[in-house]
This record gives structure tokens, C-alpha cells and sequence, in this order.
């Protein structure tokens, strides 16, 4: 049995149609009458799926509520008096006598966008019938009495609040495509390249689609930029559907890690970040889990990541059990974002931390706000004039996000943290208990270990520190 069942006129169903594969689509299972077998009882598999469905979808239109729609009217009545009707007007028409009270969602302008507001209000509004009508129903087979009033005046609560929590859940980024199948992939791969530049994209989102304008994606623009030259581009992808994702963020840095050792990703010299929204927080998760590539990392460029969580995943998580909406959530009382930003601290990593945030709201919702958006940042903040989801979607190669991360590239040119190891200048350096790394220094060195100083004598001896340790290096010995 489904949890759904679409009820409509048989003359609408070229418009039913589409409604129900994008139900499907999203995850939902969907009864209708054309997945009847031929030879089955036709009436017993009627009435048994529309009585064991928590969600009984009744299209109104004008063949549904016109002389010949007795039978559509009869399967909303019974689907109301067991709490379980969720009608949808596709026309503009009156609603039959009986159903006027009946909360109902527009489907008038909808022409089978899945992205489309309208159709993410009815998603939020299943969500909900899903999760209250059961019980609602349970309670009235069960009892004699009618449906107490106030289970009914909690369900009729929720469906007023519909609009608001569609406006907040589907405001995130939607792709303008089916969401894409690729997996973590190189989108240039060169020989001998030492450095290779990470595209993470956020929630509900993929490693194509995030980066996507138009036709083109962010890493194709970056193949004719000479600042990028010798650059290999690799964009990361982690399952993050709209509806039963059942992944932590330290579940997904997991599963990467299999797939980064897989593709040799950190066995670059260098590994310079993108990330957008909540691949923020996993890559920051994943570098505290493997301190290796943290060492590795020139700089992460961080586009509208929540580090202190946003409101709208607050909205979202009432009506989805997402873990990844509950990582986002914003105050003190987010334990896991106060721990990520505790251990980041702690971890005194020497990597540079660039921010960008978005100034457009998407309908009406800022997604994450600025002080979110920009904590922890190592320079100055940069804002941009583009909603949650076009900030990472840069058109032409002069779009302001694209500038902001080639400035950050051009900062960090290929070589020059290994070219500044070699050529160390003859400082002063600092040392605790452990003996320090001094192959490759160039010149006279005081190095300050243990309770004495080590000083650079000639080419090739070995001296001892003062505290009974030895080494040799080089370019002379250092005692």
C-alpha cells in the first residue's frame, strides 16, 4: 500500500500525470488508478488504497467539481471524515459543497518545475499530513467519538503555517535540473600539477549543479584563466536529497575520505578550498579529522557558510528529521557547531580563512546572515550581491564572486610555501621539547631548544645542543 493516493477526474489526467512523477520523484510513494493490473478487482484495489492512505491528494478542477466528478467528491468525503484529505486546486474553480473549510493548495501556476514555490508548499503540506494525519486517523477508527478538536485545531495550525515553512525550506538552493549523478571527480586532471583547487557544494545540493549558470559551471570558467594555470579542479559530491537523507556531516567526511584517498587528492603538494554553505562546515570537520591534509591546505574561501548556524534551518527541522538541518541550527545551544569552532581554535592550523556572504535574500529569506557568514574570517569580509544560490553560480569570469576567489589564488602563488621553507632566513627560531626540522636552512641559525642554544658551526658535522641531543644538516651543523 502507498502512503498517497491521488484522486482526479479521468479527463485531467495529463496534468495529473506530471504531478504525480514529481511526487515520485521526490521520494514519495504514490497510488493512482492506472497502476491497477488488468484482471484485478478494479473497485477492492480502489477502496483498499484509499483507505489505508495517510494522504489522500484530491485534485479540484473544473471536471472534478462539475456534474461528472461524483466519484472524485465521493473520494475526498471519505478520505475527510478519516483526517486524511490534502486537496489541490489546478483550476480556478468554487470548492463542492462540504469541502469550502478545507484548507487548499494552489497548483494553478504550476507547470511541473519540481523548484517551483508552489510545488514546495505541497511537499511541506504531505510532510505534515504524513506526520499528523496517521495518528489523527488512528484515533478515529478507533474511538466512536468524531475527532477531538484538538489534535484537528493542531493539524489546522500546521497547515497554516505551510506557507511560512515552504518559504523557508525550499528557499535553499535549487537545482535547475534534475540533481546530478556525478561522484567526487576531477574536472581537470594535468600530469604534473602540484596543486589542485576543491569545489564543496552545500545542502541539497551536487557537483554540478551548485556551480552551474546557464549552460556553463564555475570550473569550466576557471579552464581559460591563465591564474589558474597549473591548477588541477576536482569538485567533491556527498548525497544530500531534499527528502530521507539519514547522513551526519562526520558520516559524510567519513565516506570522502574513502573517496579522497581513492583519487589521490591530497597528495598534492598544495589543496586550495571552495566552499559554499554547509560544505563549509564539512570541510572544516574533515580537516580537523585528518590533520595530515590540514598541512596542505593554502586557504579555504568560504561562500555563505553558516559557522554559526542559520534561522531558516530552525524552520526547516520542524517538519524534516535531516541531521544535517540540525547542524545548522543557529544559537549557543548548537553543540556541534561550539565544538567544530572549539577544536578549530585549539588546532591553531595556519590556514588563511577568506569569507564571502551573500546580500540577496531568496523569496524574501536571507539564508545566512552576514555575522554567520563571516566568523572566523582571517581578512576582511566580502559581501555580494547575490542571493544564497547565485552567489557560488558566476556567470562570465568578471561576476564579483569569481573575482574574489581569483584574488585569493593570485595571493597564494603555486611553490611559494615550499620555495619560503627552502629559503629560510638566518633568524632566530623557536622551539619546545621536540627537536627541530632545520634541513634546508640557509646562513648563520641561533635555535633556541631545550635550556640552550644550538649554533651553526661549519658543513657537515655533527654537534651536541647542551642537553645531550645531536643533528647534522646541510648546511652545517647546528648545536
Amino acid at each position: 500500500m502507498s502512503d498517497i493516493f491521488l484522486s482526479y477526474k479521468r479527463e485531467d489526467e495529463p496534468r495529473a500525470k506530471p504531478l504525480l512523477e514529481a511526487l515520485r520523484n521526490a521520494g514519495l510513494e504514490v497510488f493512482w488508478d492506472r497502476d491497477i493490473n488488468p484482471g484485478e478487482d478494479w473497485q477492492q484495489r480502489l477502496e483498499s488504497e484509499l483507505d489505508s492512505a495517510r494522504c489522500v491528494l484530491v485534485v479540484w478542477s473544473e471536471a472534478s467539481t462539475g456534474p461528472d466528478g461524483a466519484l472524485v467528491r465521493d473520494e475526498a468525503r471519505r478520505a475527510m471524515n478519516r483526517g486524511a484529505l490534502l486537496p489541490v486546486r489546478i483550476d480556478r474553480v468554487g470548492y463542492p459543497l462540504g469541502f469550502g473549510q478545507t484548507q487548499t493548495l494552489d497548483l494553478i501556476d504550476w507547470s511541473g518545475d519540481p523548484t517551483h514555490p508552489q510545488f514546495g508548499a505541497l511537499l511541506v503540506a504531505i510532510k505534515i499530513k504524513l506526520e499528523l494525519g496517521v495518528k489523527i486517523g488512528e484515533r478515529h477508527r478507533t474511538e466512536s467519538p468524531p475527532i477531538t478538536t484538538k489534535p484537528a485545531r493542531r493539524y489546522a495550525l500546521a497547515l497554516v503555517a505551510v506557507a511560512i515553512v515552504a518559504a523557508a525550506y525550499y528557499v535553499w538552493p535549487k537545482a535547475p535540473a534534475p540533481p546530478s549523478t556525478a561522484t567526487s571527480h576531477y574536472h581537470r586532471q594535468l600530469p604534473n600539477a602540484s596543486r589542485v583547487l576543491v569545489f564543496v557544494h552545500g545542502i541539497f545540493g551536487d557537483a554540478a549543479n551548485t556551480w552551474a549558470c546557464n549552460t556553463a559551471t564555475w570550473p569550466q570558467l576557471l579552464e581559460a584563466d591563465q591564474a589558474f594555470a597549473g591548477t588541477n579542479i576536482y569538485t567533491v559530491a556527498y548525497t544530500s536529497p531534499y527528502w530521507g537523507n539519514a547522513m551526519t556531516i562526520d558520516e559524510i567526511v567519513n565516506n570522502l575520505h574513502s573517496r579522497f584517498e581513492a583519487d589521490r587528492l591530497f597528495a598534492h603538494q598544495e589543496v586550495a578550498i571552495v566552499a559554499h554553505s554547509l560544505g563549509g562546515l564539512i570541510i572544516q570537520r574533515y580537516l580537523l579529522t585528518h590533520r595530515d591534509a590540514a598541512a596542505k591546505v593554502r586557504f579555504i574561501q568560504f561562500y555563505s557558510t553558516p559557522q554559526t548556524g542559520a534561522q531558516i534551518a530552525a524552520l526547516a527541522q520542524l517538519f524534516s528529521a535531516d541531521p544535517l538541518l540540525k547542524h545548522m541550527l543557529p544559537g549557543d545551544h548548537n553543540d556541534y557547531l561550539l565544538n567544530l569552532e572549539n577544536e578549530w581554535t585549539a588546532a591553531k592550523f595556519a590556514i588563511p580563512r577568506y569569507c564571502v556572504y551573500e546580500k540577496k535574500p531568496m523569496k524574501g529569506i536571507l539564508v545566512v546572515e552576514r555575522l554567520s557568514a563571516t566568523r572566523g574570517c582571517t581578512d576582511t569580509p566580502i559581501p555580494i550581491n547575490e542571493d544564497h544560490s547565485g552567489i557560488v553560480k558566476p556567470c562570465t569570469r568578471d561576476a564579483d564572486s569569481y573575482i574574489a576567489l581569483r584574488n585569493a589564488i593570485l595571493k597564494h602563488p603555486i611553490g611559494q610555501a615550499a620555495a619560503a621553507a627552502r629559503t629560510t632566513p638566518a633568524n632566530q627560531v623557536s622551539h619546545g621539547a621536540q627537536s627541530p626540522n632545520v634541513s634546508g636552512v640557509q646562513g648563520n641559525v641561533v635555535i633556541q631548544y631545550g635550556n640552550g642554544p644550538a649554533t651553526a658551526t661549519g658543513p657537515g658535522s655533527i654537534a651536541n645542543t647542551g642537553n645531550g641531543n645531536t643533528f647534522k644538516t646541510d648546511e652545517g651543523t647546528k648545536k
